[in-house]
């Protein structure tokens, strides 16, 4: 993603290329086209995207070891 680009139209088109749905959802690339709307001057766009993060389910992994870390530690 060009978000550094100067011209606003080329960053606008970069966001659009980049946000086109899949079914899985890169943290990531949502918190990129926030930054890129910050810098475009759309608090609110911005705003929205970051919303999007923040309904996202959080996922933990552990691994046998590091659970195990944690039972005996508490």
């Amino acid at each position: 993603m060009a978000v550094a680009a100067q011209d606003p139209s080329q960053q606008q088109q970069q966001q659009g290329a980049n946000g086109g749905g899949g079914g899985r959802e890169n943290v990531g690339a949502i918190l990129g086209i926030a930054t890129a709307y910050q810098l475009l001057k759309q608090t609110p766009r911005a705003r929205n995207q970051l919303k999007r993060v923040g309904i996202m389910p959080l996922l933990i992994k552990f691994v046998t070891a590091d659970v195990t870390l944690l039972s005996c530690c508490c």
